[in-house]
């Protein structure tokens, strides 16, 4: 056990497990009156890397409370982590163990997540104490994408003069498998995706695709009507050669209601705040930040402050400005 100065403290918020609820606030103001009233909390689990720097791995919430009651050292676990995907990991089972339940979706995101960065089925199912079905579950729109991928790759490698055997071997399958998606392929390739549901709100596939596009752009359009965002997307979606079923005008309407419009009315809210922290708090726990990806929805966030500091830059301008002369009755 040791005794580690706060300030020297870092939380990289994209590897920790709540990539949708961030820190809760109200917990935070908990800690914090223990801490004032005696209280001294459980040690909180830190990775101290190789370049020197301290990564909280569990205890976030301790951290701000400690800050928030004044203190400027936290006692700290020191843990050793292989490398930054084992960080991970060891964050998610900590977490997952004691404290506030990870919010609906995010057991499911960090399960990508994991897959994405090398783990397999197995090696999820462990981390989360789940079934193998659950994990298939969350897996399944991942590995929708990862046969769309191989399928397109298939077919290239074949046009290319490749044998079977030789496709089969490059892509981890066998040969079966390789001839049916070469039959089936431009099929598969060429099908329609649906964005909305049947009462026209975005499925989940929609919002994994519209984070994709925002990773990709790596900005977020100013301008309210969501035509310039709807523009560029079906040139993106076109660079992956999907479909789908809604034509532009739809799509503009789907960024603008979905997207830009709630970010917009909610950043509004806050025009009191001098600090931006509380806004971003509060964007995090609801759509549609919290159904991107975190890379997208830190994009999202730095749009989202640029809106609040707009609307705050012009309240204050027409607050300086005086009240028209109210017109008197003739005499």
């Amino acid at each position: 056990m040791v005794e580690l100065e706060i300030r020297n403290l870092e939380i990289p918020q994209g590897l920790l497990p709540r990539v949708l609820t961030g820190t809760v606030e109200e917990k935070v103001e908990e800690y914090a009156h223990l801490i004032e009233e005696g209280v001294e909390l459980d040690p909180i689990q830190v990775w101290k890397r190789k370049d020197g720097r301290h990564w909280v791995i569990d205890g976030v919430h301790r951290v701000e409370a400690h800050k928030k009651a004044g203190r400027e050292r936290i006692r700290a676990k020191l843990v050793n982590c292989k490398n930054e995907l084992d960080y991970r990991v060891k964050a998610i089972q900590a977490n997952l163990k004691h404290g506030l339940a990870l919010a609906r979706g995010e057991r499911s995101i960090l399960a990508q997540t994991l897959y994405r960065q090398g783990m397999s089925e197995e090696e999820i199912k462990e981390v989360f104490g789940v079934s193998s079905d659950t994990v298939r579950k969350w897996l399944a729109s991942v590995k929708q994408e990862e046969k769309r991928e191989k399928v397109k790759k298939a077919i290239e490698l074949r046009e290319r003069g490749w044998s079977l055997e030789k496709i089969a071997k490059e892509l981890g399958v066998d040969k079966a498998t390789v001839s049916r998606w070469l039959q089936n392929g431009k099929d598969y390739q060429n099908a329609t995706i649906s964005l909305l549901t049947p009462s026209h709100t975005p499925t989940s596939q929609a919002w994994r695709l519209i984070s994709e596009y925002i990773e990709h752009r790596g900005t977020v359009e100013i301008a309210m009507d969501g035509k310039g965002l709807a523009e560029g997307f079906f040139k993106f979606l076109s660079s992956k050669d999907l479909q789908i079923a809604e034509d532009k005008e739809t799509v503009a309407s789907l960024f603008h209601r979905y997207l830009l419009l709630p970010v917009n009315q909610d950043v509004e809210r806050f025009l009191q705040d001098e600090d931006f922290t509380p806004v971003r708090r509060y964007l995090q726990t609801k759509p549609p930040a919290k159904e991107l990806s975190p890379p997208a929805r830190e994009v999202l966030l730095k749009y989202a402050q640029k809106r609040w500091k707009y609307y705050k830059k012009r309240a204050a301008k027409n607050a300086k400005e005086p009240d028209p002369p109210i017109p008197q009755p003739p005499t």
